[in-house]
């Protein structure tokens, strides 16, 4: 089995065969998938293997030789329809309490921006005010 090939089991396995959706998950453009697994077949860069294995947790030495058990997912995908790991109390607590400070800051600056553009449009008041109360006829002529 070539690395082609290789790539084209990990797509079909993990993206139902959906080169996008893998090329997306890889922080790489389709171009370069389907020059990996598409009709031209060039090999793939160390950038692309490297991300790859580790989105997957693939073993590097099958990925690149086809030495050793091909994907370690094979395991993990085979438990978590069994059994989905619910996330322990403390981070949910955790992750509710990061939320909810997000959230607090987002507030207290859409209040400053209110803030801002209120006292912008002020002083654009003031300025067109100040603009208009110039006295045109103190200005000297020319010529």
């Amino acid at each position: 089995m070539t690395i082609n090939e290789r790539f084209t089991v990990i797509i079909n396995t993990l993206y139902s065969g959906n080169k996008s959706a893998f090329a997306k998950a890889i922080g790489v453009a389709p171009s370069v998938v389907d020059n990996i697994v598409g009709k031209r077949q060039g090999k793939p860069s160390y950038d692309v293997i490297e991300k790859v294995s580790a989105l997957a947790a693939i073993n590097l030495n099958w990925l690149i030789s086809e030495i050793g058990e091909p994907l370690d997912f094979y395991n993990r995908k085979k438990e978590q329809p069994e059994e989905k790991k619910a996330a322990s109390p403390e981070l949910e607590l955790r992750l509710l309490e990061m939320i909810s400070d997000k959230d607090k800051t987002i507030r207290e600056q859409a209040e400053e921006l209110g803030r801002l553009r209120e006292r912008i449009a002020q002083l654009e008041q003031r300025l067109e005010k100040t603009a208009g109360d110039v006295s045109t006829g103190d200005i000297a002529s020319v010529g």
